[in-house]
């Protein structure tokens, strides 16, 4: 990227605000594990001892937040400080496999590089599988109805991505056995948000900071969940936002330090999609390593 873009300018509001991603509201080192944040739609058990009996009890609640670090280490806060810093968009696919292959996989990701909200809404984007868009069809589809079956199985199962790259932060911090940690935790991560619910509840956020002139940076946002029971018995969380645009934060060197390498960190990501929809369009196909990178990268598991 630019250097320019690569360096938070409070002074050029519309240059940054394209920068990060922040797009315009709609009236209708690539190997590097980056930390990562989801909603626990489940809560999390563990055997405790009661009464000299050993039960399983939930000891994390559903609806937590689960930030897991470079170190593979977990930490769950029912409520979490958000300071976003970038936002991008892309396409991801679950593709299964008619039964396990060497390795024991169940299926594969596809992905697409990562694109600001303009190119996003307007563009297609190469995928890791070689084609586009995860094989969906672009453009608008006026008929949903008069699609083959096969295309309405196609679209559904490829998922629309809201990538928010910020810091999170938290008092009140739990391991996995539901005991306070006793530290606090404020760590650079990437939230990626597929759900639809909650990709309109967190678009809806980052359009205030656009509705005021103000960069994601400048301000926090504080973010706890609801759930709502689904059909099958189990609870959907849903985030619950409050941007808190009367407290502007001054952007500081370590600022631009974290906001450079998220960047980076989205800019060699593409590098990387980009070689692979090269390679696979050309007929060579992937290492099992490579395969492993591309599922590592992804994480869309937190919705069901």
């Amino acid at each position: 990227m630019n250097t320019e873009l690569a360096t938070i300018n409070t002074d050029n509001y519309d240059l940054m605000a394209s920068a990060m991603g922040m797009g315009k509201p709609s009236k209708s080192d690539t190997n590097v594990a980056l930390p990562r944040m989801k909603i626990e739609h489940r809560p999390i058990m563990d055997t405790v001892s009661t009464k000299g009996k050993k039960r399983q009890m939930e000891v994390v609640p559903g609806g937590t937040f689960a930030l897991t670090d470079s170190n593979g280490n977990i930490h769950y806060s029912e409520g979490i400080t958000f300071r976003p810093f970038l936002q991008r968009f892309r396409y991801v696919r679950w593709v299964p496999f008619t039964q396990p292959d060497e390795a024991g996989r169940k299926g594969k990701f596809i992905k697409t590089v990562f694109s600001t909200q303009d190119n996003f809404n307007n563009s297609d984007h190469m995928d890791s599988d070689g084609g586009f868009n995860c094989g969906r069809p672009s453009g608008y589809i006026k008929d949903w109805k008069a699609l083959p079956e096969s295309t309405r199985r196609l679209i559904s199962s490829v998922k629309r991505v809201r990538a928010l790259f910020g810091v999170a932060s938290s008092n009140e911090v739990l391991n996995e056995k539901g005991e306070s940690s006793g530290e606090p935790i404020n760590i650079p991560v990437i939230w990626e948000v597929n759900n639809k619910d909650a990709f309109k509840s967190m678009g809806e956020a980052v359009e205030q900071y656009f509705s005021a002139k103000r960069l994601l940076p400048e301000h926090s946002m504080t973010i706890t969940t609801e759930g709502n029971p689904m059909t099958n018995g189990n609870m959907l969380y849903s985030p619950i936002v409050s941007v808190d645009l009367s407290n502007k934060i001054s952007i500081k060197e370590e600022d631009q330090d974290i906001f450079r390498s998220f960047v980076d960190w989205v800019d060699g990501q593409n590098s990387w999609i980009k070689s692979r929809y090269e390679e696979k369009s050309n007929g060579s196909g992937y290492s099992q390593a490579e395969d492993d990178v591309i599922d590592e990268f992804i994480t869309v598991t937190e919705e069901l």
